[in-house]
């Protein structure tokens, strides 16, 4: 596993994060959990969930596997995220997910799915971003984040108008890149953490394979391989985030 700097945080992610969208079998938490210790045991230290992913039930799988989760030298990072605009509903959120996931911080937590340059304004006015920052203060945050769907241009001016946060996660892969671009190159300049989501173009790149082959390299066995160096081979990229539903997908990546 390739491990790369989160910005200037002080922290190195795996290459590759594991993500909790697509977790296999939601009213049986076993085999959501059996996924996450395999994800661990590759050596994969982000983990990245939600509230509402898989039925309302991602946070509670993902607190049962950091309950149990194999032994590993290796630091373990947590992700989650709340759409809140509302200083009040984001800490009630981040309160709820704090006792889901049954931690004391959640590393990487995110104001999440900001849209468009409004929708951006009404966190800050609503208090979300302020409720984040003062989260951080008192140790329940480790790093304040943004996921994001907005265009390269306008993610830049976000963190240069904020420097107070620290990391992205954007829609970002071989096929879509240039719409974001702008935004990956400024995190890097401004010592920022992105991780890249849908990394396979939400399964278009390998439902297509024959339609993107020409992305492989010569020693690429297939799409999916090309897609995942694409995105690691990055500086600006500090992880993609694939969404495993099997333990056999964790072991191919």
């Amino acid at each position: 596993m390739i491990y790369k700097d989160y910005g200037t945080t002080g922290k190195q992610l795996s290459a590759i994060g594991c993500g909790g969208m697509r977790l296999p079998n939601p009213a049986n938490p076993a085999d959501g959990v059996a996924v996450l210790h395999a994800a661990r045991r590759a050596g994969i230290t982000y983990f990245d969930t939600a509230p509402y992913y898989c039925d309302d039930r991602s946070e509670d799988i993902f607190g049962e596997a950091l309950r149990t989760m194999p032994p590993s030298p290796l630091p373990l990072y947590t992700s989650s995220k709340c759409s809140r605009p509302s200083g009040a509903d984001f800490r009630s959120s981040l309160e709820k997910s704090l006792a889901r996931l049954g931690v004391s911080q959640i590393t990487f937590f995110h104001l999440w799915c900001v849209m468009d340059p409004a929708d951006w304004k009404s966190r800050v006015a609503g208090g979300a971003l302020a409720a984040a920052l003062r989260a951080k203060e008192e140790g329940l945050i480790g790093h304040v984040c943004v996921s994001t769907h907005m265009n390269g241009a306008e993610i830049e001016q976000m963190l240069s108008d904020h420097p107070e946060i620290e990391g992205v996660t954007l829609g970002y892969c071989a096929i879509n890149f240039p719409y974001r671009r702008q935004g990956v190159e400024a995190a890097l300049r401004l010592g920022k953490g992105v991780v890249a989501m849908n990394p396979l173009g939400g399964g278009l790149i390998p439902q297509h394979s024959d339609v993107f082959d020409f992305i492989r390299a010569s020693g690429d066995p297939d799409v999916v391989t090309a897609a995942l160096r694409f995105l690691v081979s990055d500086p600006g990229i500090t992880a993609a985030l694939v969404g495993f539903s099997s333990v056999d997908q964790v072991a191919a990546a």
